[in-house]
């Protein structure tokens, strides 16, 4: 495929007729300039002069509600046209007709200005390298992102990050690692969370911002409410709190729904995973919004590493002779449940938990990690001694791998239930920019 049919980079967002978009928006003189143009925060709104404009000839608001927000939680991922034309129940060439009428730009032209916009933030609020900001806002390599850069703004991005960050940036646009501290800090009250990039782990050694924010992600055999006796401790503590629903269905789904409720975050937020969602964490941590990562007796894959292969290297847990799978849905047996997964807990309370289990797609435990937030986020991680669905000797290398400050507690595997308040005051921890 070539560039003319892939301009949001990779993973990439591909139209079904070749054409060769300008990556600038095309402007149109509107009373309702305000909710053209690429503006998706009216977009999003209920504003009541949606329907009208945009049902002349263009997308109803529904439409156009449901494509932007697609899009916005798919920025770091495989896109194509026909995937957001299919939400919106249009085919793909009729969609991109509706998608310019009504936002003044082709999808696969928003797509591209909606990354660099992105990129831009990550530029001005982090030290992440040209590659790593590339990779986080969905472009193919670094070329690409500064191609497709160049394009929108008129220069490349490094020229673009030395004129506007008041720090020492080498030839590649990069800010050198031997800056000071002092420094460092000094550009994160300017922006977003940030934190070094090495090529190994820094995990707690890097700097964080202070968050209000905290978005929770499960793992397999539960659903969101598994964090419900965290979040109404770090309610009461002030920090807005939300719980993911992840679907269970693949890696790059699971990811893209932590990746829109990220978006809807007002500012730095931890992201913390329980168990498989250490995955999601790793990938989805690389997102601006994020300042921290909490690893609660969890996975925590290196970018593009077999999982499973790890694993190996260390005595096979219990739990994992107690998945029954229905066809391509799995899910843990009553007897692997009480006592490998829930081992710590009330029998009553642990089959409450059992009776309620979401079943996890076959395809899921195929998917991995493209980056790794670990590397270039402060990391946190809490130790299940007791854990006989992860082995609590893995758990503690992917700790010191990640070099993350460590906590351990002796719990089951869900230690965020049998230790909430532990668990709350790690990330808490966190919370604070503390390491």
């Amino acid at each position: 495929m070539n560039e003319s049919n892939a301009v949001g980079g990779h993973p990439m967002m591909r139209s079904t007729a070749p054409f060769e978009p300008s990556l600038q928006p095309t402007r149109r003189a509107s009373p309702d300039a305000t909710l053209r143009g690429g503006n998706f925060e009216a977009i999003r709104s209920n504003d009541p002069r949606l329907d009208s404009m945009f049902r002349r000839g263009g997308l109803a608001a529904w439409q156009a509600r449901r494509a932007v927000e697609y899009i916005e939680g798919h920025l770091g991922l495989k896109m194509e046209v026909r995937d957001v034309a299919d939400l919106v129940a249009l085919s793909p060439s009729h969609f991109s007709r509706a998608f310019k009428q009504s936002l003044g730009s082709s999808p696969i032209a928003y797509v591209a200005s909606r990354r660099v916009e992105r990129a831009k933030l990550m530029l001005t609020s982090t030290r992440e390298r040209l590659t790593h900001i590339a990779l986080a806002c969905g472009f193919a390599d670094q070329s690409h992102f500064t191609r497709s850069f160049r394009r929108v703004v008129g220069t490349s991005p490094g020229l673009w990050r030395r004129t506007l960050i008041n720090e020492p940036i080498n030839s590649t646009g990069d800010i050198p690692m031997e800056i000071s501290r002092r420094t460092f800090t000094t550009a994160l009250v300017a922006g977003a969370a940030a934190s070094l990039t090495s090529i190994r782990g820094i995990g707690a050694t890097a700097t964080a911002a202070k968050a209000r924010n905290v978005v929770f992600v499960h793992g397999l055999f539960a659903d969101g409410s598994s964090w419900s006796e965290v979040i109404a401790r770090l309610q009461a503590a002030g920090l807005n709190a939300t719980s993911v629903q992840n679907p269970l269905t693949t890696l790059p789904e699971a990811v893209a729904s932590a990746q829109r409720v990220l978006e809807r975050q007002d500012g730095p937020t931890v992201l913390v995973g329980h168990s498989f969602s250490g995955m999601i964490v790793t990938e989805a941590g690389m997102h601006p919004n994020v300042s921290a990562l909490v690893y609660v007796a969890a996975r925590a894959p290196d970018a593009d590493e077999d999982y499973g292969a790890l694993a190996k290297k260390f005595p096979a847990p219990p739990a994992s002779a107690g998945i029954v799978f229905d066809g391509d849905e799995g899910r843990l047996s009553e007897e692997a449940f009480l006592r490998d997964f829930a081992g710590d807990l009330p029998e009553a309370k642990a089959r409450v938990l059992y009776a309620v289990q979401e079943p996890f797609n076959k395809a899921l435990l195929a998917g991995r990690t493209t980056q790794a937030a670990w590397r270039s986020k402060p990391s946190f991680y809490a130790v299940s001694t007791e854990d006989r669905t992860i082995n609590p000797d893995l758990e503690r290398f992917m700790a010191k791998r990640m070099n993350a400050r460590t906590i351990e507690l002796k719990a089951s595997h869900l230690s965020l239930i049998s230790h909430p308040h532990e668990i709350s005051e790690l990330i808490l921890e966190a919370a604070r920019g503390t390491t």
